[in-house]
């Protein structure tokens, strides 16, 4: 089919939790069954055709230019993503600083959630990141190490993380949403089951 075709793909699956006893804070999650979809919505973007044209002056009056501080410990090279929160700005330097940054809506820099590294709390690589802002917790997703990190955003405490262990299928973006979890699924391997879309399991203690 001829242009660019974005498939949507809703499935259920099975989550099993393998219960590990690190001192490093560290569960494991293992994703097993999963649900061949019964069910494909695609849509056809060339198909489609522009109804109305939307302008961002018709929602502001004036825009305000904020500079984000240079610090020592926040050196931006690029911004892969950006969230304004609770009077926060949060921003994914995923290429350059390898690291997620917070700042006040003034500017200035307040603190760096994680960072590289091998101990527990550090992470090798963050590809994405999400809030659970009713409980004050940022999620950070490692896609080269398949682990999920949690801290507490308002003083960047490292909480625990999870493993991904379904070493067929890779994840690199999280959403938080009404108490859940959710990472996309790209399947490595030929496989009848293509799912986009899996929940994690974030219920279990850390030991």
């Amino acid at each position: 089919m001829k242009g660019n075709i974005i498939k949507c793909v809703f499935a259920f699956f099975v989550v099993c939790v393998l219960k590990s006893c690190s001192a490093d804070n560290r569960d494991s999650v293992s994703v097993q069954g999963i649900n061949k979809n019964d069910s494909v919505i695609v849509v056809d973007l060339d198909q489609n055709e522009i109804k109305n044209i939307c302008y961002t002056s018709s929602f502001f009056k004036r825009a305000t230019p904020i500079i984000l501080e240079d610090t020592e410990d926040a050196l931006i090279g690029s911004i892969d993503k950006f969230v304004s929160c609770n009077e926060l700005f949060i921003v994914l330097d995923l290429r350059i600083s390898k690291g997620v940054f917070v700042f006040g809506k003034d500017g200035k820099f307040i603190r760096k959630i994680g960072c590289v590294g091998q101990g527990p709390g550090e992470y090798r690589s963050p590809f994405d990141f999400t809030v659970d802002y009713d409980n004050d917790v940022i999620y950070v997703m490692d896609g080269v190490l398949q682990r999920i990190f949690s801290y507490k955003l308002s003083d960047g405490r490292f909480l625990k993380s999870i493993e991904i262990q379904d070493r067929s299928v890779r994840s690199h973006y999280i959403q938080y949403i009404d108490g859940k979890l959710y990472a996309n699924a790209e399947s490595y391997v030929e496989t009848d089951n293509d799912y986009l879309l899996r929940e994690i399991d974030w219920r279990r203690e850390s030991n």
